[in-house]
């Protein structure tokens, strides 16, 4: 027995090693790597939380392009506009973006996956800690 909360069908090695996951750094990181992208130019990252992909970045102020991470002069309305970007899918057919970009889309997957258990765990944690606090209530009431 691990001393942890009931945690079946999981072993205790997986319980300890989910319990280590979900309080971890490690998932910072992953996000950062997920949903940030560094500068093209001085390589200071980048957070894009909303707006087009016309990005100007803080330190060295060159404008680029969110998805492609081209120079922005180079885009316009043949290219997608401000909202879309056919340099980047033109590249993704080709299967010629980079391998940044590559381990971007695998750490956004992973993410994903990541939250999904995770917003699992922690709704049974909260269903467990309700369960604890009406246990007594409920044997007043059966007495």
């Amino acid at each position: 027995m691990c001393g942890n909360y009931s945690h079946k069908p999981c072993d205790c090695d997986a319980a300890t090693k989910w319990l280590v996951k979900a309080s971890a750094e490690s998932e910072n990181v992953l996000w950062i790597s997920a949903n940030t992208k560094a500068c093209p130019k001085c390589k200071k990252n980048i957070e894009k939380n909303h707006g087009c992909n016309h990005m100007q970045c803080v330190q060295c102020k060159w404008d680029f392009c969110w998805v492609c991470l081209g120079e922005w002069k180079e885009h316009g309305s043949a290219t997608g506009g401000y909202y879309k970007c056919n340099l980047y899918e033109n590249k993704k057919k080709d299967n010629s973006f980079s391998e940044e970009e590559a381990k971007r889309e695998n750490a956004k997957n992973e993410l994903q996956r990541y939250m999904w258990y995770y917003e699992r765990y922690a709704n049974h944690e909260r269903s467990m800690k309700l369960a604890e606090k009406l246990k007594p209530v409920i044997k007043t009431k059966v007495m």
